[in-house]
């Protein structure tokens, strides 16, 4: 405070509502004034807000020194001409205020203070309320930007993308905002959202948040906990699960549960008491590992499983409010097919049950869980299925009509969609007992196909069969074997088709509806093979070029439903066959096996590694285009084939049966194989003999290292 007829501080409170200056601190301004008002003849009216500070002068013009301290000297006229520096940015002038953005120059160079003749305490707060809000804006759009990047990894559920764009804000100081917002913008959302959040996090942990960032944001949430509960009554039990999901993701130490909340508000204490439960639970780290439910809503498997889980619960219980809850928390409207699916295989696995289950769909169905677009997709997945489902289920078709009559009467569909399903549950498949015994007798034949390379017995076995209609079941059958190995058998299966059809054993129809069943039912085959799309994309553009399915099948793409996994399968193939040099690609997709030249090939194949590895000494791909090849019962061939790189150039003896010591000690080439690799070199001898000198000798020799390495038994 300035004594002597000096302004009194006023409450900051005032400014903009009333005047800073009272009666008569008006005047004794007026006074201190009137000098520079009859020089410059300017009117000048007192606001109620100050005006500019003036540029800051030295403190020793502002004050006299007395015993070694500076006081202030009332006595000084406010006329004063200042410290005679140039003003900055042109501002100011012989006896003026300054240039109206001195005001933060003032601030930033420290000078001002009770001190200096210009120094007033108001103007210091306002300088101080602007910084302020500077930061409020600042964090502001710090938190709606934020916002943003959560919003958008709900959705792509990609967390490198969010945590680079977190990064990308580059405000390392504010990222206990994000902590809590992401936590409070999941808590009125779905299982998947919260599990997101929680997998981000840890993620993000040691990356862009550190230890410090994360338990600030924890802390703040706890903060925030009372209001928190007045939107999400379950926010102090699912912040208990966040907590203790990041200590079990080492995102946060356990000290930090026991080092807080143990004085906080009624809410704190709950938190702290739940945290503390889950904490003490011997499992409590797998527990919460699967507290949201897992990647349900995310894995097409884990989802499937949390509906079935579903399904069993409420036949234990009948609750379809909790039905209602778990299928609304995985937040997958557009899988509720296979709900549907799996509620409908639940009716055929218990019959007594079926009307429950209906009456579950049906108000899922009502209430808008569950549209009734995703009804008739599950129904008519059943219904392409019904063949293979009777397998299991023996009254499949009765129990399937049942639930098509129910759904009408309900009006989940119309009468044009009934009729379709029940055309395709009525039709009538092969005898359950027929085709059963011939779906096993087929995969032995080709299991025995795949050893011998035989196409004859295939033949005779599918000419046996007094049924042609089940000749499209060999070919799904044939396939779907096929993708599950190698691509000698991808090859294999491909010649196969083509010689059976140009035997006429199979007929263009039965080949081409095979491949129908396999589109039809490419989503449950991905399940148990990942790249089936790729292989079947390959598979159907080499019967093409191999004329075992006409060009016309293309045209399926306008049945096949569209976003399906068949009628993406069929558009890649049609690409790939427009491309240039189509023919040439596809004969040889699965890398050239011939199942005429299966020896050849594979001998070919084997020199071409060893070089490779003889000129790279990578044995780690050496071993993986081993098991590609898939033939360790021929892998007497590899042996042979090392030891004739050896009698070729002697030189490379050392790297040879280095290559031969590796293999038989990972287990590749077994004692059988060496015996019999052995044994066809040492009877080649003479043949040998004439294209390599000394070839009889060499041979001997390595049989003596073989036996010295135990190769031979």
């Amino acid at each position: 405070m300035m004594n002597g007829g000096a302004l009194d501080r006023a409450p900051s409170s005032s400014l903009g509502s009333e005047p800073v200056l009272n009666e008569e601190q008006r005047e004794a301004l007026n006074a201190a004034l009137s000098g520079r008002l009859s020089e410059t003849g300017e009117s000048v009216k007192l606001r109620g807000v100050p005006p500019p500070l003036a540029p800051a002068v030295k403190k020793q013009e502002g004050g006299v020194k007395k015993g070694g301290k500076l006081y202030h000297d009332h006595h000084l006229s406010r006329k004063t001409k200042g410290s005679g520096k140039a003003k900055k940015n042109g501002g100011g002038g012989k006896f003026t205020w300054g240039n109206l953005m001195d005001a933060n120059e003032y601030l930033e160079d420290g000078v001002a203070d009770e001190g200096d003749p210009n120094w007033d305490s108001e103007q210091e707060d306002l300088g101080s309320i602007s910084l302020v809000e500077a930061k409020l804006v600042e964090i502001v759009a710090y938190k709606d930007a934020v916002v943003d990047i959560l919003t958008e990894y709900f959705e792509s559920g990609d967390a490198e993308e969010a945590n680079q764009s977190i990064e990308e804000l580059d405000q390392p100081t504010l990222l206990h905002f994000f902590v809590k917002k992401a936590i409070t913008c999941s808590l009125d959302r779905h299982d998947k959202e919260r599990e997101m959040i929680s997998q981000l996090l840890s993620y993000m942990y040691n990356k862009t948040l550190s230890s410090s960032m994360v338990e600030k944001g924890f802390v703040a949430v706890l903060d925030a906990l009372d209001d928190l509960v007045l939107d999400v009554p379950q926010a102090v039990e699912w912040v208990a699960f966040f907590t203790c999901r990041a200590v079990a993701d080492d995102v946060l130490p356990p000290s930090f549960v026991s080092e807080t909340g143990v004085f906080g508000s009624e809410l704190v204490e709950q938190w702290h008491s739940l945290c503390t439960a889950y904490l003490s639970d011997p499992h409590f780290a797998e527990r919460m590992s699967r507290v949201w439910g897992s990647r349900a809503g995310m894995d097409v498997t884990e989802t499937k499983k949390s509906f079935e889980q579903c399904i069993k619960e409420f036949l234990s219980a009948r609750d379809v409010g909790e039905v209602r809850r778990q299928v609304q928390s995985l937040a997958v409207p557009h899988f509720h097919h296979e709900f549907v699916k799996l509620t409908v295989l639940a009716c055929f696995n218990d019959p007594n049950a079926c009307t429950a289950l209906v009456d579950m769909l049906s108000d899922l169905i009502a209430t808008g869980d569950v549209n009734k677009s995703q009804t008739c997709t599950g129904l008519r997945r059943i219904a392409s299925d019904l063949e293979q489902i009777s397998l299991d289920y023996p009254n499949a078709r009765t129990v399937f009509q049942q639930v098509i009559d129910a759904a009408y009467k309900k009006q989940w569909i119309d009468g044009a969609e009934k009729e379709s399903l029940a055309s395709q549950g009525a039709t009538e498949s092969p005898s359950i007992f027929l085709l059963s015994t011939f779906k096993s007798e087929c995969k032995t034949t080709i299991m025995e196909y795949f050893d011998s390379a035989d196409p004859s017995e295939v033949e005779c076995q599918l000419n046996q069969c007094g049924d042609p209609g089940l000749h499209s079941v060999f070919v799904k059958l044939l396939i779907q074997m096929a993708m599950d190995r190698n691509d000698r058998e991808r090859e294999l299966s491909s010649k196969l088709l083509n010689d059976l059809r140009q035997s006429s054993v199979l007929s263009e129809e039965h080949v081409s509806l095979g491949f129908t069943k396999l589109l039809s039912s490419a989503e449950d085959i991905t399940l148990d093979i990942p790249d089936a799309p790729r292989f079947l994309t390959l598979f159907l553009g080499r019967a093409i070029v191999d004329e075992a399915v006409p060009p016309s099948f293309l045209s399926h793409l306008d049945e096949m439903k569209e976003k399906s996994l068949g009628h993406d399968i069929i558009h890649a193939a049609r690409k790939l066959l427009a491309a240039k040099h189509a023919a040439e690609r596809f004969t040889n997709c699965w890398h050239g096996y011939s199942t005429k030249e299966t020896s050849r090939a594979i001998s070919d194949a084997f020199v071409s590694m060893i070089k490779e590895y003889l000129l790279a000494k990578n044995f780690n791909e050496l071993l993986k285009c081993l098991r590609d090849v898939g033939m360790p019962h021929y892998h007497h061939e590899l042996v042979y084939q090392s030891v004739m790189q050896l009698l070729e150039d002697p030189s490379l003896e050392e790297s040879v049966l280095e290559l031969l010591a590796k293999l038989f000690i990972c287990g590749e080439i077994n004692v059988t194989q060496t015996l019999i690799g052995y044994k066809r070199l040492a009877d080649d001898g003479d043949d040998l003999e004439l294209d390599y000198i000394g070839a009889k000798e060499r041979i001997k020799v390595i049989g003596d290292v073989f036996t010295m390495f135990g190769m031979l038994g």
